[in-house]
């Protein structure tokens, strides 16, 4: 019979989760071997010999939460992730063709070391809608919004007044240099308020016929969803503060 390889002294200790039997799912443990070249193809340089009893293993499954790093340092933890950034190090795989080389200080031409980056634009959209959403859509944070505030007149075709307040109140937020979408669909009040709760603008300002009654406007936080009434002036006052 031929005995089971023994795993590498990391493996060794597993979680209490982890059943006997589990650890040869997750790993597999093997020498590392050399590979001969072909016909007619030089060796390379042979590398020194570990010392006795000392063997390479290769870990090429995926591992399991809470077993002791390959570094002895810790235990291994997995964390969900999201990439929205990346870099290359390219070495001289370009330079060297395209000759980019500079002058060392012993005055010797050497290819320069390249490298690159990207960043995802569209990537940190989605991760930042992942991280901030609930039941009703979207929940963007402020400095991601693609606008401000959204101006929600109820009953913008049927009133002239809600609709001359809400054009005057749109007028006088853009002179103030916010960004404010303007709902001015005909549709009923729970298919707007729905939609702006969906696309997840920070704000919502709610003009209608009751509060231009009063004076006052309707002010919602679409994190909270905390609503309150203020005159016009202090709307201004906060959305400026």
């Amino acid at each position: 019979m031929r005995a089971a390889p023994a795993a590498p002294a990391f493996a060794q200790e597993l979680p209490s989760s982890v059943e006997p039997g589990q650890i040869e799912k997750r790993f597999e443990v093997r020498p590392r071997v050399r590979e001969e070249p072909g016909p007619g193809v030089q060796a390379p340089a042979a590398p020194e010999r570990a010392p006795l009893g000392e063997q390479t293993f290769v870990l090429s499954d995926v591992v399991v939460a809470g077993v002791p790093g390959p570094d002895g340092k810790g235990r291994l933890e997995i964390l969900r992730g999201i990439e929205v950034g990346h870099i290359f190090q390219l070495r001289t795989k370009y330079s060297e063709p395209m000759k980019a080389v500079f002058l060392d200080d012993k005055g010797e031409t050497r290819p320069m070391e390249m490298g690159c980056y990207g960043i995802g634009v569209t990537r940190i959209g989605a991760a930042a809608i992942e991280q901030n959403h609930d039941d009703r859509g979207i929940d963007f944070p402020a400095p991601m919004a693609p606008f401000e505030a959204s101006l929600v007149p109820i009953g913008y075709h049927k009133s002239a007044a809600v609709r001359e307040a809400a054009d005057k109140l749109y007028a006088e937020l853009s002179a103030a240099g916010l960004e404010v979408l303007l709902d001015d669909r005909e549709e009923r009040p729970g298919v707007l308020f729905a939609d702006m709760d969906l696309i997840g603008l920070p704000w919502q300002v709610v003009v209608g016929p009751r509060g231009l009654k009063s004076g006052t406007l309707e002010l919602k936080e679409r994190r909270s969803g905390a609503r309150e009434e203020l005159s016009v002036e202090s709307f201004f006052a906060r959305v400026a503060g």
